[in-house]
Parts: structure tokens; C-alpha cells; sequence
């Protein structure tokens, strides 16, 4: 498996429902069995806002309908987050939570979330934006585009051949 730092999932979790306005939904990975045993019940998390809620959700819940509902992502290790990102919808890979770097990590530098004073005062952020103004205050167009361009949607190839081409040149 990979290197995921579960204590720092679950503090992660504790931390943000700490903020007041956060509704957290917190999607299991499809092959993890014992992932939810290790996550704070909602009800008690200690410290949380009374304005603030958190549930898990699995398979029987479809990632692309959390995706149209949702306003911000965190991401560990995963492929869907291809989709906010196509959305532009601002997603943040949390790297610190983990042993590696993702793809998304590396190309997209603004979704690396390294610390957790960074989400912090990204959360903050976020939460005085509209919803409809974050990916501009967030992304860089350009290197969002390119982003997609290269890992998501090629117009030149299919994507996986051009995903395939880009790793033999690294």
C-alpha cells in the first residue's frame, strides 16, 4: 500500500471542524476496509463547532455527485480529483499526510499543501471568497490548463498514451 499518515488524516479532521461553516465529507478509498474504524465519530470530536459537521461516506455514495455538491477538495493520493479540477474547483493535495509526492503535488505546485498552517490560512481564505471567485484567487490559469492539458484531457492523443509519453521523458 502507500504510505498514508493516518494520525494526521484524523488531525486533520479535528482541526477543520474546528472552523465554523465546515461541512466535511470524508470519502472512504473503495479497497480500504478498516479506514473508517480509525476516524473520529463525528460526534465526538472534541472542540467542534456547533456550525461544523463531518461524515464518511463509501462506495454507495458516487464520487462524481460529491464532486458537483462540493466547493474544496482534499486529496490524498487520488485520481478524483481530476474532475474538481476540470471544474476548476480548488483542490489540495494534502502531501503532508503523506510519505510521497503526486503527480498533482509536483506539476501543480499551488495544490501541494506541505503544512497544515498552509491549509489553514487557505481555509481562512476560502471561507471570505464566494464560492464562484476561489479557483481565480487560487489557481494560476496557466499552469491549470497546462495541468489538464498534459494529465486529463490531451488534444492531440489519448490521454494515457500521452501520460505514458510524459513519464518515459522524466
Amino acid at each position: 500500500g502507500y504510505c498514508i499518515y493516518v494520525e494526521e488524516i484524523v488531525r486533520t479532521i479535528r482541526m477543520l471542524t474546528r472552523f465554523p461553516g465546515i461541512f466535511l465529507v470524508v470519502k472512504l478509498h473503495p479497497r480500504e476496509i478498516d479506514f473508517e474504524s480509525r476516524m473520529p465519530p463525528a460526534k465526538e470530536i472534541e472542540e467542534r463547532d456547533p456550525t461544523s459537521w463531518v461524515t464518511y461516506v463509501g462506495n454507495d455514495v458516487f464520487t462524481p455527485q460529491l464532486v458537483e455538491w462540493g466547493e474544496i477538495f482534499l486529496s490524498i493520493a487520488t485520481g478524483a480529483v481530476y474532475h474538481p479540477l476540470k471544474l476548476s474547483k480548488p483542490v489540495l493535495e494534502l502531501s503532508y499526510a503523506m510519505g510521497f509526492m503526486t503527480v498533482l503535488a509536483k506539476y501543480l505546485p499551488c495544490a501541494d499543501i506541505r503544512y497544515r498552517d498552509r491549509l489553514i490560512a487557505l481555509i481562512w481564505q476560502f471561507k471570505e471568497l464566494p464560492a464562484n471567485e476561489r479557483s481565480s484567487h487560487y489557481y494560476d490559469r496557466v499552469d491549470l490548463e497546462n495541468f489538464l492539458h498534459t494529465f486529463v484531457e490531451s488534444d492531440t492523443q489519448p490521454t494515457l498514451d500521452a501520460y505514458v509519453n510524459f513519464l518515459q521523458s522524466v
